[in-house]
């Protein structure tokens, strides 16, 4: 009987440190546990900060693209009516020489054929291409 005892107390005392065991080893998980979380507080913490800032550091680079694309459109549409000027200027340019042209040519027919009319007064200070007037 007293070998029974002793096998009881033996496994009380087993069953005991078994316990002392798992409670250690649960509040051992628990230590890490808490420490996982911890870091992984600091860790989403410090991912949103470096979204907050790269969203600010997008923000100011689309910010100065917009306002490059604008200045370029500037710049282009400056240009752009600068050249339709120039081409509706040397447009009225042709046009004029090509009617001065013309009327120089006719004039001339006219002269080398002995027709010129009475009826047309050649103007003084005035450029050749205008300088006739018809009366």
């Amino acid at each position: 009987m007293q070998r029974q005892i002793d096998e009881l107390i033996a496994e009380g005392e087993k069953m005991k440190r078994w316990r002392v065991a798992a409670v250690t080893l649960e509040a051992k998980q628990m230590v890490l546990d808490g420490r996982k979380e911890r870091l992984l507080e600091e860790f989403v913490k410090d991912l949103m900060q470096e979204l907050e800032a790269s969203k600010w550091v997008v923000g100011k680079m689309k910010e100065a693209h917009e306002h490059e694309i604008l200045e370029l459109t500037g710049e282009r549409n400056g240009e752009y009516r600068k050249l339709a000027r120039e081409v509706e200027r040397l447009k009225l340019a042709r046009e004029a020489s090509l009617v001065e042209q013309d009327f120089s040519n006719d004039l001339e027919r006219r002269m080398v054929v002995g027709r010129v009319d009475n009826d047309v007064e050649v103007m003084p200070n005035m450029s050749s291409s205008i300088r006739v007037e018809f009366n």
